[in-house]
């Protein structure tokens, strides 16, 4: 009976684990695909930026990602104030658990689907055209089993470093909350509390772009 309660209070919390790095690594491989599809594949203002602001988990400490989340999902957050009123929560909750892991994932499939669509030969595509495929029958058929290895790679890649990652974000979560929410309860101006999550978007934000524009540069 012991082993029992033992083996169920240990496996419960790797399979919740589990499962939520599965799903963030499968939101992963859509989003991760189409972004690093349009990265390469158009010419849109504002392109570099959302390519530097992709790397923005590898530049940004835990602590900082936790702060910019949280601003954004809090109950009185930039997204979290209309949540609000229909009573849907996220900061600290396990979907916030799920947007934070995507975020942290997303880079690792972006970065290893995008060169193998840069490499791709466009002769094949237009060949296919020419034969009367639509786009949909040239991407089943042409262009998925040419970036498919790139997908299980980038997925597998965001997988293990989101294993490894949730229970540091687990632990990390519930001391920040309680941190939050007495930040809250002292900072009562709306201004006040606007303009100190913008600052610390910003610096974020400023960070990266910094270092890809100033890499580029040099």
């Amino acid at each position: 009976m012991a082993n029992n309660v033992r083996h169920q209070t240990i496996s419960a919390p790797t399979a919740n684990q589990t499962a939520s790095t599965l799903l963030a690594a499968a939101l992963n491989v859509v989003f991760g695909g189409i972004v690093a599809w349009e990265l390469v594949r158009y010419r849109f203002p504002g392109k570099k930026i959302i390519d530097a602001l992709v790397d923005l988990p590898f530049a940004l400490p835990t602590a900082v990602a936790g702060i910019a989340l949280t601003a954004l999902y809090a109950p009185n957050g930039w997204i979290g104030r209309f949540l609000e009123p229909p009573g849907i929560k996220v900061a600290f909750t396990p979907p916030g658990v799920l947007i934070a892991l995507t975020f942290i994932g997303l880079p690792f499939v972006v970065h290893t689907v995008q060169p193998v669509l840069e490499d791709a030969e466009h002769e094949l595509e237009e060949a296919a055209a020419s034969l009367g495929a639509h786009p949909l029958q040239t991407f089943s058929r042409v262009i998925f089993p040419t970036i498919l290895p790139a997908l299980m790679t980038g997925f597998a890649l965001a997988f293990l470093t989101l294993f490894l990652f949730v229970p540091l974000l687990s632990v990390f979560a519930e001391a920040f909350k309680k941190g939050w929410q007495a930040y809250l309860a002292a900072v009562t101006e709306p201004d006040a509390v606007s303009a100190i999550k913008l600052t610390v978007l910003t610096a974020a934000i400023a960070v990266r772009l910094n270092l890809v524009f100033g890499v580029a540069s040099s």
